[in-house]
């Protein structure tokens, strides 16, 4: 029986090296005179353990290599994507984003965090999962022309389809739904939540 034990916070970030050996990495970049009273007292907070609201700022010293999901799928996984034009979009808009936070940082004379410089974009991961087997999902034809959707065109496999209504307690609605696509021809997929 023990008398006492030590628990420590559960974070989603693991160390590759200790806290001194990132200390090190973080004071060998170049940063303006004006940011390096800020970088020290970063550094002394990451010294001291206190380093998850740091790890943003200084992410190429905490890490030498950034991964995504995509590192962690086997080759034979199916990638399905629900509208590319959406996914295009709205990882055009995140980039915007980080655009101008960056340029805000700067002209604050703030730190820019690595993890922002090193935002993957819409490209990369279009780049990524091209020699990958990938199925798109679309309401309609894919409507905008450019590298990465005639490769949805030539190469994947594109489905027209509609998502029906969220049904509740209508089961009998449901039931005529189904009835009505079976007597038509229709392919009919039930997707359900695991609980």
């Amino acid at each position: 029986m023990l008398q006492t034990a030590e628990i420590f916070p559960a974070y989603e970030f693991l160390l590759e090296n200790d806290l001194n050996t990132i200390c090190e990495k973080i004071e060998t970049k170049a940063y303006q005179t004006s940011q390096q009273e800020k970088v020290m007292e970063d550094i002394e907070q990451i010294k001291n353990g206190d380093y998850i609201t740091k790890i943003d700022r200084y992410f190429d010293c905490f890490y030498e290599q950034t991964n995504t999901l995509l590192n962690y799928l086997a080759d034979d996984f199916v990638i399905f994507l629900d509208e590319i034009e959406k996914i295009k979009n709205r990882a055009e808009a995140i980039a915007k984003d980080n655009q101008n936070l960056i340029q805000d940082l700067i002209d604050k004379n703030k730190i820019v965090p690595t993890s922002l410089m090193e935002k993957q974009d819409y490209l990369d991961f279009s780049e990524k999962i091209k020699h990958r087997q990938t199925i798109y999902l679309e309401k309609q034809d894919i409507g905008f022309v450019d590298k990465q959707s005639m490769h949805a065109k030539r190469n994947g496999y594109s489905f027209s389809y509609r998502e029906a209504n969220f049904f509740r307690s209508s089961m009998d609605l449901l039931f005529q739904k189904l009835q009505k696509a079976i007597n038509s021809s229709k392919q009919t997929v039930i997707l359900r939540r695991k609980r």
